[in-house]
């Protein structure tokens, strides 16, 4: 890997890290208006709403939230390493 490629890849992983831990903060302090922006933007190109039941999508959604989040972290923190 190149050392432009690696920066670009450090670059890259620390911002997927840093927005899913912001959506995942937003699902547990505002679960019905993270769902209702969800909505609003699916509805853009066409397709249906999401689960209405926010006590169903806050705990499951959280939880893959914090471990994509997690996993966007080593990525950054070890680019070389596998994972």
């Amino acid at each position: 890997m190149s050392e432009r490629s690696h920066s670009s890849y450090k670059v890259f992983s620390l911002g997927l890290a840093l927005i899913f831990a912001a959506v995942g903060a937003d699902l547990l302090v505002l679960p019905r208006e993270t769902l209702a922006f969800f909505n609003a933007m699916s509805r853009r190109p066409g397709n249906g709403r999401g689960a209405g039941r926010t006590v169903v999508l806050r705990g499951p959604a959280g939880g893959y939230m914090y471990v994509v989040t997690v996993l966007a972290w080593l990525m950054y923190r070890s680019p070389r390493e596998k994972i």
